[in-house]
């Protein structure tokens, strides 16, 4: 069943939940009350989409002129009174304050969850931080079919954090001998960024360690031939370190 305006109700036991909603902006956005999703009007979504990147509360005239810039401020203000309305009536995420708008502690937002998960791999992946890594791999970008000016920077550096984030993942996997583990972040990592040498340089390496000189040599080889044709240069000095292992290797067998 999906939850309407119309069809919602909630029972005790879920509004006494801590955190009854959760909230994904990664891949595609959803609302899921318990474990139900919520529908709710596009416009509603952007509010809520902005309230949960802000990580904190915002202006009402902060809101409306950044959901409705080209409308005149006192339309843009209507408009988010009405779409506030409707949204209070479908899932009551946004108290009914005038002055300062926010999320409330009711909504899990996936987002933060994975930028913090990001963060514990990146000071030091511990085995709690890795054995989420598939979480991580799972998830995509943020809110990508979105066309919004509001979400480039927020967008941009959750995908910085990740990428890092699974790189060194693959990295810590690989010195523990995990070689699946570290091929299947380095792909997702390949995956999102295609043309990031040091990924590449990971795909490599783990190649090498299971000493699959072919494999090895066949990733080297697609990789440069990815950068002659999309930018026209080829790979560092230390993709060329690389290479060099697998060639002796080669002479020596």
């Amino acid at each position: 069943m999906v939850m309407t305006a119309e069809t919602i109700a909630y029972p005790s036991v879920l509004l006494g939940d801590p955190a009854p909603f959760r909230l994904r902006l990664t891949t595609e956005f959803q609302l899921i009350a318990g474990a139900t999703p919520v529908r709710l009007p596009h416009s509603a979504e952007r509010i809520v989409s902005f309230l949960a990147v802000a990580r904190g509360p915002v202006t009402r005239s902060t809101l409306a002129g950044a959901l409705w810039p080209d409308v005149s401020e006192e339309r843009a203000n209507g408009d988010l009174r009405s779409t506030l309305w409707r949204l209070r009536r479908v899932a009551p995420i946004v108290p009914p304050f005038d002055d300062r708008i926010f999320l409330m502690n009711n909504v899990a937002i996936d987002l933060i969850d994975l930028t913090n998960l990001t963060r514990q791999i990146l000071e030091g992946p511990s085995p709690f931080a890795l054995a989420r890594l598939p979480d991580l791999i799972e998830g995509g970008g943020v809110l990508p079919s979105w066309d919004e000016e509001w979400l480039v920077v927020e967008r941009e550096r959750y995908r910085a954090l990740r990428l890092h984030a699974l790189e060194h993942a693959a990295a810590a996997l690989l010195d523990s001998g995990d070689i699946p583990g570290a091929l299947q972040a380095t792909l997702a990592a390949i995956t999102t960024e295609p043309l990031r040498e040091s990924s590449h340089r990971l795909l490599v390496r783990i190649h090498l360690a299971e000493g699959n000189l072919a494999e090895a040599a066949r990733a080297y080889r697609s990789y440069r031939s990815l950068m002659e044709e999309e930018l026209g240069i080829e790979p560092s000095s230390l993709m060329e370190d690389l290479a060099s292992r697998f060639r002796r290797a080669s002479r020596v067998g």
